[in-house]
């Protein structure tokens, strides 16, 4: 991402905070309100850890969700999910592996959905505004905000800081980053949406979970033959 041009937005010490806590519940609310509808969501998390030895690692990973009231498909590169109210099918490529489970409720779902939902309004009450401003990135403008964590929450979740930016225009939270201090395995986490569509058409998910991968004789499909099946439904 190249920075064109950035400048600092004058404001008052909290103003960065309340800022982003509306910004946050609106777009929250907006997924909420399309729970209904076909919704598309691709996005990237990008987390880095630390060994003993101090040594930095970072994993990417590209998570694609779609999503209506019946069905959710959940795919990465490593790993691809298929669930309806009966059944959860999961796909382990690299593993020549297939996992079915019982249908266990929405959890799974509403994590993968809604990544951003694990803050609660209460941590925002442990930020301060260290920077707030507008930037554009390769020609699009963005509100970016810089929280710093205040002692309480340095101490209770390991939190240095939190970085948002925010398109206005779509009225999305484009991205957020946690950096830790002091963490015992985490030196950052970061989530980038990449893309969302709250009604989206291209694809509606009518199939159910099994036919992922079986045929209509309930043998699987030709190109898992060679998978290893691992079958958890109640006899």
């Amino acid at each position: 991402m190249v920075f064109l041009f950035t400048y600092t937005i004058s404001a008052q010490t909290n103003d960065g905070v309340a800022y982003v806590k509306q910004f946050y519940k609106e777009w929250k609310e907006k997924v909420d309100q399309h729970n209904e509808n076909t919704i598309y969501l691709n996005y990237q998390t990008e987390i880095t850890t630390k060994a003993e030895d101090d040594k930095l690692t970072t994993n990417k990973t590209t998570i694609e969700v779609i999503s209506d009231k019946e069905h959710a498909t959940f795919l990465t590169k490593e790993l691809s999910v298929y669930q309806d109210k009966k059944h959860t099918v999961s796909i382990l490529p690299d593993k020549q592996l297939i996992i079915i489970n019982e249908y266990a409720g929405d959890n799974y779902k509403k994590e993968k959905l809604a990544s951003f939902e694990i803050f609660q309004d209460s941590i925002f009450n442990s930020l301060i505004t260290q920077k707030f401003e507008e930037v554009v990135i390769s020609g699009k403008t963005y509100k970016k905000a810089i929280l710093k964590a205040n002692a309480y929450a340095v101490k209770t979740y390991k939190m240095a800081s939190m970085e948002f930016l925010l398109d206005e225009s779509l009225g999305v939270v484009k991205e957020v980053k946690v950096n830790y201090v002091n963490h015992s395995q985490f030196k950052s986490v970061k989530i980038n949406i990449l893309k969302q569509d709250l009604t989206y058409k291209n694809l509606v998910l009518k199939r159910k979970a099994l036919a992922n991968v079986f045929d209509s004789k309930g043998e699987l499909l030709e190109k898992y033959k060679s998978y290893k099946l691992i079958d958890n439904r109640l006899k």
